[in-house]
């Protein structure tokens, strides 16, 4: 175990390991970060910034999470092309509503102008 700190100008490097020693003693031993932070003479911001780190690292690609992402690609094609299918039956049908509503307005139109000749000629007629 390399507990050697390397200190260059005023800043100090610490090694991976080291890293992993200070974040285990708080994830095993729930030491806090701020009692973590001033023993080891480190800024708990520091601490937090490997932690984050260390979980990103932590998420390596193995077979089994290959798996699960092309299984899930899987069902999410799926999922979009029953969607595909969907929308254009919704668009379909919504051409079919438009040219309803434009043949009522059509014969609404009609209607009144029929209504209008006839109102037209029994004023002629009298």
């Amino acid at each position: 175990m390399d507990s050697e700190i390397h200190y260059t100008g005023t800043r100090r490097y610490l090694s991976r390991q080291q890293k992993e020693e200070i974040l285990r003693e708080h994830l095993d031993h729930g030491v806090p970060i701020a009692q973590l932070a001033r023993k080891n003479g480190i800024n708990a911001v520091t601490i937090y910034q490997w932690k984050r780190n260390m979980n990103q690292d932590d998420e390596s690609i193995t077979p089994d999470k290959v798996r699960e992402l092309l299984l899930e690609i899987s069902k999410l094609k799926t999922e979009n092309t029953y969607l595909k299918v969907k929308v254009a039956d919704l668009a379909v049908t919504n051409d079919i509503l438009s040219d309803a509503i434009e043949i009522a307005k059509k014969r609404t139109l009609l209607k009144q102008a029929e209504l209008a000749a006839k109102s037209k000629n029994q004023k002629n007629s009298k």
